[in-house]
């Protein structure tokens, strides 16, 4: 009897666990279809739990001239815009202390 239960109530919280996963995914899907669909957003999501792919989803076009769609595999060029996130994250580890502005990059290879 015990046995019997201890397994149904593994059973169950398991897919309630997948159910609550699935939906968190459908959540993330839904804001990011608005945000394609009123030009907000355009690109690929991938989220990996544990090292699998548990969401991957392409917004939007690959080639908005062309009117070619984007799939999850598609390649985008990055450009200058990483440089301001990078020096945003280089000096918010500044202001924690973990790092210092005069280190080199050798420190650290």
């Amino acid at each position: 009897m015990k046995r019997l239960f201890l397994s149904l109530f593994v059973l169950a919280t398991t897919f309630s666990a997948i159910a609550q996963s699935e939906a968190k995914y459908r959540k993330i899907d839904s804001l990011l279809n608005h945000f394609s669909r009123n030009d907000k957003f355009m690109g690929v999501i991938s989220i990996r739990e544990k090292g699998k792919p548990v969401f991957d989803k392409a917004y939007g076009y690959a080639d908005v001239e062309a009117k070619v769609k984007a799939t999850p595999d598609t390649k985008y060029k990055i450009g200058s815009v990483t440089k301001m996130f990078t020096s945003a994250m280089i000096f918010q580890l500044v202001d924690e202390k973990k790092l210092k502005l005069d280190m080199k990059l050798s420190d650290f290879y």
